[in-house]
């Protein structure tokens, strides 16, 4: 039987899961991001995440790790409300099971809401005997609404199976052609 590390597991669920139980859009506008002709949408989404189903495949080296796998789905809320699915995985690439050496994940995502996808991903390194770190995550994209989102993400575990994450998008209106 394959063993995992309970922070390397704390560490996939904190990268599983998104922000802020009291908030929805706490911000938007214009901004220009000095591209000429081009003003971006700025908006930012606390969401809460909550644990709807974990996998764990131990498909990895059983000395290592390395190539073990962490997939989650996650029901997301906004102001208390549901607003989505989370989708990811996460591989360990390096570090090993029991060493307290770095551990080392590659993270991706999907949101799924109602009004289009989010697209992130990120990398993380801690120890394998310690609790991780806030988290940032890089948006990498999406679709529909959130067509050509770029920006950045902050993670924070609240109990296990829960966090929240801040959402910090930049839309671009030529890219959905509005």
């Amino acid at each position: 039987m394959h063993t995992v590390s309970k922070w390397g597991l704390v560490a996939a669920a904190v990268l599983s899961v998104a922000a802020a139980p009291n908030s929805a859009s706490a911000s938007q506008g214009p901004v220009s991001r000095g591209v000429q002709g081009s003003v971006d949408r700025y908006e930012v989404l606390r969401l809460t995440a909550h644990a709807e189903q974990i996998t764990y495949l131990s498909n990895g080296n059983p000395q290592t790790g390395v190539g073990k796998q962490y997939l989650y789905i996650n029901t997301i809320q906004l102001d208390g409300r549901p607003f989505g699915k989370e989708m990811l995985e996460c591989t360990q690439i390096g570090g090993t099971l029991t060493s307290p050496g770095p551990h080392s994940d590659q993270c991706r995502g999907t949101f799924l809401f109602p009004d289009g996808q989010v697209t992130w991903q990120n990398g993380t390194s801690s120890p394998t005997s310690a609790p991780p770190e806030d988290i940032d995550i890089a948006i990498t994209g999406g679709t529909d609404r959130y067509a050509g989102a770029t920006g950045y993400g902050h993670v924070n575990l609240t109990e296990p199976g829960e966090s929240t994450q801040t959402l910090h998008l930049w839309l671009r209106p030529e890219v959905r052609g509005q």
